[in-house]
């Protein structure tokens, strides 16, 4: 669902901004520090609950103040979220009180910045995230499968810290078998249809280059599950956690020569974290599941040919758009925009068209 309009407060620079009548494509421009990434920041947040920036709520509300606020209209839907310093976050669907999750899958949000390369290079759990987030919006037996998993891992690695607890650890292992399978096969299987568009999208990015996506389930799939949890044990209880399960679960990306975070350059690592995303959106569209894609600064370290390539991609999906930039001309001037752009001027936090 597309959003239609916006409204922040005190979210860092920007005092109060409010964005009427977006369309499939909005654009952000101004100097350094005007308060762009702030707007793509406030609807990320909406959405999520969250900054795609930092963990800190304190780096987000604005300077002086105690208290930020975001709403947004998305088709027949009031959105809302304020958060505080000292208290916990409000969250506000039709104007009553609601769940982030309500929110999420109401408006969908897709962000690439700079720092997404970190995609590859921080670990397994960003590229886990990446999986779920995608079965999240087009599973709906997912997420309830997926919080009663976090129950029972964390009942389970509570007992393997209490000595007297450890007759219960048959139990909690038969429920995370039953629930962790399920999820294991969601993720399989949507994977496989992931690997049918990331391919194509892939090939238009970066010609020439080959790489496939690997899955790793977080557990030995010869033994199952429930032996692998049996053969850990030992080694669980000494640590006091579960080291096995579809919690450990990892997206490898694997090109001829090794994984791609080890032998290609940043400029290619930038364009296969932007195709694993036009991919998902690609995948999204197939679902008619529309998302809100914010893009920070898609220039930097972009030469015109990938930035062309990019555009191709993005504006076939059915996605709305949100675009910093320092100006409007050139990308104006340089992309294929398949509807008139919503140009949007930000200067020391004031909104203005």
């Amino acid at each position: 669902m597309w959003l239609e309009s916006l409204a922040l407060g005190q979210v860092r620079n920007v005092s109060h901004a409010s964005l009427e009548g977006c369309t499939a494509l909005n654009l952000l421009v101004g100097p350094n520090g005007s308060g762009k990434t702030s707007v793509l920041e406030a609807i990320h947040i909406l959405s999520t609950g969250r900054s795609f920036r930092t963990p800190q709520w304190r780096h987000l509300i604005q300077r002086g103040q105690d208290q930020l606020w975001v709403t947004g209209q998305c088709g027949p839907h009031r959105l809302g979220l304020s958060k505080n310093l000292h208290q916990d976050p409000v969250v506000r669907l039709d104007g009553q009180s609601g769940r982030q999750s309500e929110l999420t899958r109401i408006l969908p949000v897709m962000v690439f910045e700079p720092d997404s390369t970190g995609l590859l290079e921080q670990g397994s759990q960003p590229r886990r995230q990446m999986l779920d987030w995608l079965l999240f919006h087009v599973e709906l037996k997912f997420y309830p499968l997926w919080r009663q998993y976090q129950r029972v891992l964390q009942q389970r690695n509570a007992a393997l810290k209490q000595p007297g607890a450890v007759g219960q650890l048959a139990v909690w292992d038969q429920q995370l078998v039953h629930l962790g399978e399920q999820i294991h096969g969601l993720r399989e299987h949507h994977l496989g249809l992931w690997q049918t568009v990331f391919q194509p999208v892939m090939a238009s990015l970066l010609p020439g280059l080959a790489v496939t996506l690997g899955y790793q389930p977080g557990f030995d799939p010869a033994l199952r599950l429930a032996a692998d949890l049996q053969r850990h044990r030992a080694s669980d209880l000494e640590r006091g956690y579960t080291g096995v399960g579809i919690h450990r679960a990892s997206l490898s990306l694997k090109t001829p020569l090794g994984l791609a975070e080890h032998v290609w350059s940043r400029g290619q690592k930038k364009l296969l974290v932007l195709g694993l995303k036009l991919s998902q959106l690609s995948l999204m569209d197939q679902q008619q599941q529309r998302c809100v894609v914010l893009l920070d600064d898609l220039e930097a370290e972009l030469d015109a040919q990938a930035l062309s390539r990019i555009w191709q991609v993005l504006t076939a999906t059915q996605s709305q758009i949100f675009m910093t930039a320092l100006g409007a001309d050139r990308l104006l001037s340089s992309l294929d925009w398949p509807s008139t752009p919503t140009v949007l001027h930000l200067k020391q936090g004031v909104l203005s068209r």
